[in-house]
């Protein structure tokens, strides 16, 4: 499992990265409602859900992972959740699997995909910045060097998130696709969702 997080312009890599399916020999081609197909055969894909399908990170499978800063960049690579093998978190705030996070002491959010109880308080999600906008299987498709990079289907646009700062892992460094319309704005709105006024929670 490979992790990029940038903050504040610094990026920061934590255990061994990887690229996935935009490693392969062959580009990534993005169709709306079908799977990122290889533009030929050999390319690596997962089986999971599709660029620009919700994901849920791994780190959610922890019950005490407290969730996303809607202040951070993460991307998560070569995880089984996506068919890219890339889960984006575009500065999405808390967790997919529970849009209206908890209080201390609360049992309101459960670990993904589980019955088991989170067991630490958890941010609710931004109603700007929901799971469906910013915690989405996506790929990277522009960058420095010759690449390989996926093609972003019509519903999603590409867009520089990551700044190579020679911190390690450059091949992760460049554009990704990200949902039309859906860039970051830090001075956007940050009301948290209260029900009913945001999406159901997404289980996988």
């Amino acid at each position: 499992m490979g992790w990029i997080k940038q903050a504040c312009r610094a990026v920061a890599v934590l255990g061994c990265v990887s690229l996935g399916a935009c490693a392969g020999a062959d580009p990534l081609v993005g169709t709306d409602g079908l799977a990122a197909a290889g533009a030929g055969a050999g390319v690596d894909r997962g089986t999971g859900a599709q660029l620009g399908e919700p994901c849920v990170s791994e780190l959610e499978r922890l019950p005490g992972f407290p969730g996303y800063s809607a202040k951070e960049l993460n991307i998560e690579t070569d995880t089984s959740t996506c068919a890219s093998t890339v889960c984006l978190l575009n500065h999405f705030q808390g967790r997919a699997s529970c849009p209206y996070g908890q209080a201390a002491g609360s049992m309101d959010c459960l670990v993904a995909g589980s019955d088991v109880l989170v067991s630490t308080p958890v941010p609710a999600q931004l109603v700007a910045r929901q799971s469906n906008l910013a915690s989405i299987c996506s790929c990277r498709c522009d960058g420095d060097g010759p690449g390989p990079y996926c093609t972003c289907p019509d519903s999603m646009q590409c867009e520089h998130l990551v700044d190579d700062l020679g911190l390690g892992a450059p091949e992760l460094a460049g554009s990704y696709c990200i949902p039309k319309g859906s860039q970051y704005d830090p001075s956007g709105d940050m009301t948290v969702c209260t029900a009913p006024n945001c999406g159901v929670a997404h289980p996988y």
